[in-house]
């Protein structure tokens, strides 16, 4: 039982780690504002759905 849940906790803490990190990497020169969707856009709203993270290939 020990065992089954400090394997539980861990891979539970590495998809933690891995999310935070993936939804931290940015393209180096994005041009606009709104890569991510909890980013600001220009008139001040969040971007939603409008990101380019959200869009294929990114633009």
């Amino acid at each position: 039982m020990q065992t089954f849940l400090s394997r539980s906790v861990g891979l539970i803490l590495i998809s933690c780690l891995m999310a935070a990190c993936t939804a931290t990497q940015r393209p180096i020169r994005y041009p606009g504002n709104c890569y991510s969707p909890s980013d600001l856009a220009a008139d001040g709203s969040l971007c939603g759905r409008r990101a380019a993270s959200l869009r294929p290939g990114g633009y």
